[in-house]
């Protein structure tokens, strides 16, 4: 064991972009598999840079050159072991009755996992893509913001990304107000419009929980729950915002801005579906139900 550095990429990472080089090739082999990781490390300029490693602790040479040090090999030689035991890779390459290692194989489990990976925050390209392709009709406003915040994210600005998380969220409940206003009665609808109007966010995520709760037998499967859970989300990320955009001395870490970001494109998918199908009913037709007696 080298004690003269430690990683500078850590677990998480590294597994996504062990599957991505996977999906790349199935078939492989641990020297292959290295290149190939390195590869898109670079690609993704996902490498520590000077100042980065001097804030961490690093030995800079290693990056500098274009390689992992001795401590991310033994990341990565751990993540690959982890997919093994769970299934989703296997030594050997079973085609040309190699049986072990150093050869690697997908499994047919496998196969499924990574045919369904989505592009990480990491993969700035391949995330809007994606977020295009699920929402044709994304706002660019939405996807500006978006952008700002992967490029925060990956410089290691993560307050910065917050703040533009928050911009994104608050995007994605106007565009769930909009639906809103729309499929309920006049009343109903004109607060919402006003909220919406006077960027009155935090009231306006109560006014629409409170419009939801009791019209979720209106709503098509499980819509309901899911906006309640979505609204949930939406205001703890706005409290965070907020206290991001604000002088409070509040500080978040790139765990907490990976997770925000890769829930993120849910999020919006989620706003803009609810209001295509509220769009798809007649205007002013949601009305609370009326309770048996």
């Amino acid at each position: 064991m080298d004690h003269r550095t430690k990683p500078g990429l850590d677990s998480e990472t590294l597994r996504g972009i062990v599957l991505e080089a996977f999906n790349r090739d199935h078939e492989t082999e641990w020297q292959t598999l290295h290149q190939s990781v390195v590869r898109i490390i670079r690609e993704k300029d996902l490498f520590p840079s000077e100042e980065e490693c001097e804030k961490l602790g690093l030995d800079p040479s290693y990056y500098m050159q274009g390689k992992l040090n001795p401590q991310d090999l033994r990341v990565l030689m751990s993540v690959v072991w982890s997919l093994v035991f769970e299934g989703i890779i296997m030594p050997g390459r079973p085609k040309a009755l190699n049986s072990g290692w150093p050869f690697l194989d997908l499994t047919p489990y496998g196969e499924d996992i990574v045919s369904n990976v989505k592009p990480s925050p990491y993969d700035q390209e391949g995330y809007l893509k994606e977020l295009k392709k699920n929402i044709p009709d994304i706002h660019d406003d939405a996807v500006f913001y978006t952008e700002e915040a992967l490029g925060c994210f990956r410089h290691g600005l993560y307050v910065s990304a917050m703040v533009m998380i928050g911009v994104v969220c608050e995007h994605a409940l106007h565009i769930l107000a909009d639906g809103m206003a729309y499929w309920l009665p006049p009343k109903e609808a004109n607060k919402i419009e006003r909220l919406k109007e006077n960027f009155k966010t935090a009231e306006l995520v109560i006014e629409l929980r409170k419009r939801i709760e009791p019209r979720k037998p209106l709503l098509k499967s499980d819509l309901g729950d899911i906006a309640f859970n979505i609204l949930g989300l939406g205001e703890n990320i706005r409290k965070t915002r907020n206290k991001s955009g604000h002088p409070t001395g509040f500080k978040t870490d790139r765990k907490k801005i990976l997770v925000y970001l890769t829930n993120l494109p849910t999020y919006l998918e989620f706003a803009y579906s609810t209001k295509e199908w509220m769009y798809k009913q007649p205007s002013g037709t949601g009305s609370i139900p009326k309770k048996n007696k």
